[in-house]
C-alpha cells in the first residue's frame, strides 16, 4: 500500500490560521446555524471588551487549540465568530470560519468544510491584503477539494496561490509560515500523481524558507519538522530507506507528536522486518491521531497495524482493527478509499486463510470496487497535472509576450515624441482603433475556439470512461457467470475427490467418469477464458495481421449467423502499421455489429482497400432495412468510431435509405505503412 494516503493529507496541517473558500464570486451569508451562540446576546451590542485585538487573541489562543483540542477550538471559534460579527471585522470573521473549515476537513466532513470555506471566501479576499497570506488561504482551499476527489477546483485555487508568492521575500513569521506551506502542500499534490522530482523541489524549497528565518525558532520548528516528515516519506515511497531515516529522525526531534512520522518511522522498521517496533511506532500514531481527532491520519495508521499483524499471522487482532477501519471509513475521497481497499482485500486474505472463502470474495469484491474508483479519479487527477504543466508554460510565454510588447510600445512612443505632429497624431489613432479592433476580434474567435476544442476533450473523455465501464461489466459478467461457475464446480469435484475414491488406486481412478467429467470441464473453461481473452486482443490479428484477422472474423459471423459475409481487399494490407491495424479490426467489429443488430440483413460486404502509400478506404455495406440517415444517433459505437477517425484523420460518409440497405464509407489520408521496428509492436 502507497504511503501517500497519509503524505498528501499531511497538507491539512500547514493550513492553520487562515482556511478554504469556494466559488470566489459567490457572496455568502455568515454561518450561524451550525454553531451553538448564547440566543441572548445581540450582534448590534457586542461585549466591551470584544475589540479586534481581542479578537486577534483568541485567534492564536484557537489555532493552538486546534491541534490537541479541537473540539474546544471549535466553541471558542464559534464566540470569536460571533464577537467579529458584531464588529463588522472581516479579518476576525474570516480566520473563524477558515479554522472551523480546518476542523471540519482534518475530522473527514470535507463537504461541512468547503460550505465553511466558502463563507470566508468574500471576507478572506477583503481583510488578506498580504500576498503570502492570501496565498496561504487559497492553498488551504484546495485540501477538502482534493479529499472529495474535485481536482478543477482543487488546480483553480492551488495556481492561484503559486501565483500570489511567485518573486516575493518573506519579512515576517506569517510570510515565512505561509509561503512554507504553500510551496509544501504543491508539492505533495505533485506527489499525488507520481511525479516525485517535483514533490521533492517543492517540499525542499519550503524547508528553505523556514530554516533561513532565524527568528522564532519555536513556532517555525514544528513547521519544519512535519516538512522533514514529508521529505522523508517522498524517500520511502522512492524506497530510499536510508535517506527517509535521516529525514524522519530529524522530524521526530523537532516534533514528536506527529503521527504521520510515526506512521513513517513504522514503516521503515516494517521493511527491516523488525515487527515489534514497527508495531509500537504504529500504535502510537494512532494513539496521536485519535487524541488530536484526525481522521485521515487515524485510518491510515490503523491500517498499516492491521495490515502488520497480518503479516505476523496474528489473524484475530488483524482483522479486529481492520474491521474498525472499515467501519470507520467514509470513503469519500482517495485517501479513504486507497486504506479501505487495502482493509478489504487484508479482511479478504484472513477470510480465505480461515476457509471463509464466501466472505472472503465479498470483502475482495468491496476491495475491487474501491479500486475501480481509485483508478477513474487517478486518470482525472493526471490529467489536471498535466494542465498545470502547460498552463505554466502558456504563463511564461505570454510573460515574454508581454515584455516584447511592453518594450515595442515604448518604441513607438519615443519615436512619436520626435514627430510629433497633428497629422501623425491622427493617422496612430486611426491605426490604434483599427489594431484594438482586430485583436479584439481574434481574441474573441481565440476563445470560441478553445471553448470548442475544451468541449470535444470533454466528450472524448466521458465516451472513453462510458466504454471503459460497458467492456468492464462485459468481461465482470462472462468472468462471474461463465468462467467462475464453471472453476467453483471444479473445485468442488475436486474436494470430493479424497471421500469418493478413498481406496481406489490411481488407474481406476483416471478411468474413470468422475475424472472425465473434471477434465472436460477444464476444457471448457480454458475455452472460454480463450475466448475473453481473445476479444480484449484477437489472437489472430496478432500473429497474422489485419487480412487475417478480418477473415477469420467473417468466417465467425457466417458460422454464428445466417448472414452471408463476403471479405474484399485491395492491395497488401498487412503492410499497415500495427497501430493502425487495431484500430481498423475495431471499427469493423463494431460496423457488422451494428448491421447484425439492426439492419435485419442477409448479406454484407466488407471491403478494405490500400489504394496508395497515403490512401487507404473501408467500407461495410448490407441489404437490410436501411435507416433515416438524419436522425441523430445516440450509440456509444458509432461515437467511439467518431473518435476514432478524429484520431486517425478520416472521414466517414453513410448512406442509407428505408428499405434499400447501409452503405459506410470511410477514407484514411496519411502514412499507414509499418516501419521495419514496428513488425513486432504488439506484445502478449
Amino acid at each position: 500500500m502507497h504511503l501517500l494516503s497519509c503524505v498528501v493529507f499531511l497538507l491539512l496541517s500547514i493550513c492553520c490560521t487562515t482556511t478554504l473558500s469556494g466559488q470566489q464570486n459567490r457572496q455568502v451569508a455568515p454561518h450561524r446555524s451550525s454553531i451553538a451562540l448564547h440566543p441572548e446576546r445581540s450582534v448590534t451590542t457586542p461585549p466591551r471588551y470584544a475589540d479586534t485585538a481581542r479578537i486577534d487573541s483568541l485567534l492564536n489562543y484557537a489555532s493552538v487549540l486546534t491541534l490537541h483540542k479541537p473540539d474546544s477550538a471549535q466553541e471558542l471559534l464559534g464566540e470569536i465568530l460571533y464577537y467579529s460579527e458584531s464588529l463588522a471585522y472581516n479579518r476576525g470573521i474570516a480566520a473563524a470560519l477558515s479554522n472551523m473549515g480546518r476542523i471540519s476537513n482534518v475530522r473527514g466532513e470535507h463537504a461541512r468544510s468547503v460550505a465553511y470555506y466558502r463563507q470566508a471566501s468574500p471576507y478572506a479576499e477583503k481583510a488578506f491584503t498580504n500576498k503570502a497570506l492570501l496565498a496561504m488561504f487559497y492553498n488551504c482551499v484546495s485540501a477538502p477539494y482534493y479529499n472529495l476527489s474535485r481536482f478543477d477546483s482543487m488546480y483553480f485555487y492551488i495556481s492561484k496561490a503559486e501565483q500570489l508568492i511567485r518573486n516575493y521575500t518573506p519579512v515576517t513569521l506569517s510570510d515565512v509560515l505561509n509561503m512554507g506551506g504553500v510551496y509544501n502542500n504543491i508539492g505533495l499534490l505533485w506527489a499525488g500523481v507520481g511525479n516525485y522530482d517535483k514533490t521533492l523541489y517543492y517540499l525542499h524549497k519550503s524547508l528553505q524558507v523556514n530554516i533561513a528565518f532565524r527568528e522564532n525558532r519555536s513556532r517555525l520548528d514544528p513547521d519544519a519538522g512535519m516538512i522533514y516528515s514529508n521529505i522523508g516519506m517522498i524517500y520511502i515511497e522512492q524506497k530510499k530507506f536510508d535517506s527517509a531515516a535521516l529525514y524522519l529522525k530529524k522530524a521526530e526531534e523537532l516534533m514528536p507528536q506527529n503521527s504521520i512520522t510515526q506512521m513513517g518511522l513504522g514503516q521503515l522498521k516494517a521493511a527491516a522486518g523488525q515487527a515489534a517496533a514497527a508495531e509500537t511506532y504504529f500504535r502510537t500514531a494512532i494513539k496521536i491521531a485519535r487524541q488530536s481527532q484526525n481522521y485521515a491520519n487515524l485510518i491510515s495508521s490503523s491500517t498499516r497495524l492491521g495490515i502488520l499483524l497480518f503479516d505476523q499471522k496474528d489473524y484475530r487482532q488483524a482483522q479486529s482493527v481492520l474491521e474498525e477501519v472499515v467501519r470507520t471509513s467514509k470513503n469519500q475521497g482517495n485517501i479513504d478509499m486507497e486504506n479501505t481497499a487495502a482493509a478489504y482485500r487484508t479482511l479478504a486474505n484472513i477470510a480465505s486463510a480461515s476457509g471463509n472463502y464466501k466472505q472472503a470474495y465479498t470483502w475482495e469484491q468491496e476491495s475491487l470496487k474501491l479500486l475501480d474508483s481509485m483508478k477513474l479519479k487517478d486518470k482525472r487527477l493526471a490529467l489536471y497535472a498535466l494542465e498545470s504543466e502547460l498552463k505554466a508554460k502558456e504563463n511564461e510565454q505570454a510573460s515574454a509576450g508581454q515584455r516584447l510588447q511592453l518594450d515595442r510600445s515604448r518604441y513607438r512612443f519615443n519615436l512619436l515624441l520626435i514627430l510629433s505632429c497633428a497629422g501623425i497624431m491622427v493617422a496612430l489613432v486611426v491605426f490604434w482603433n483599427i489594431y484594438t479592433n482586430v485583436r479584439n476580434k481574434q481574441r474573441i474567435h481565440k476563445n470560441e475556439l478553445d471553448k470548442l476544442k475544451q468541449e470535444e476533450e470533454i466528450k472524448a473523455l466521458q465516451a472513453m470512461i462510458k466504454g471503459e465501464e460497458k467492456e468492464r461489466s462485459r468481461l465482470a459478467r462472462e468472468i462471474h457467470d461463465g468462467i467462475m461457475v464453471q472453476f467453483a464446480t471444479i473445485k468442488m469435484k475436486m474436494k470430493s475427490m479424497p471421500g469418493i475414491y478413498e481406496t481406489a488406486d490411481a488407474a481406476t481412478f483416471f478411468h474413470s467418469d468422475y475424472y472425465r467429467q473434471i477434465v472436460d470441464q477444464m476444457e471448457d473453461a480454458t475455452r472460454d477464458l480463450r475466448h475473453t481473452a481473445h476479444n480484449l486482443m484477437p489472437d489472430m490479428l496478432l500473429q497474422g495481421g489485419l487480412d487475417a484477422a478480418i477473415t477469420y472474423f467473417c468466417t465467425i459471423v457466417r458460422k454464428n449467423t445466417d448472414i452471408a459475409v463476403e471479405f474484399q481487399k485491395v492491395g497488401n494490407i498487412n503492410l499497415l502499421s500495427k497501430e493502425f491495424e487495431l484500430h481498423v479490426y475495431r471499427i469493423v467489429q463494431e460496423l457488422l455489429q451494428n448491421a447484425i443488430k439492426h439492419s435485419g440483413a442477409t448479406e454484407i460486404l466488407v471491403q478494405l482497400a490500400l489504394l496508395s502509400d497515403t490512401q487507404f478506404s473501408l467500407t461495410v455495406e448490407d441489404n437490410g432495412t436501411g435507416f433515416d440517415t438524419r436522425a441523430p444517433s445516440g450509440g456509444l459505437g458509432m461515437y467511439s468510431i467518431a473518435n476514432r477517425l478524429q484520431v486517425l484523420n478520416g472521414n466517414m460518409d453513410v448512406y442509407s435509405e428505408k428499405g434499400k440497405g447501409t452503405s459506410v464509407s470511410i477514407e484514411f489520408e496519411g502514412n499507414f505503412k509499418q516501419a521495419h521496428h514496428d513488425t513486432n509492436s504488439y506484445s502478449r
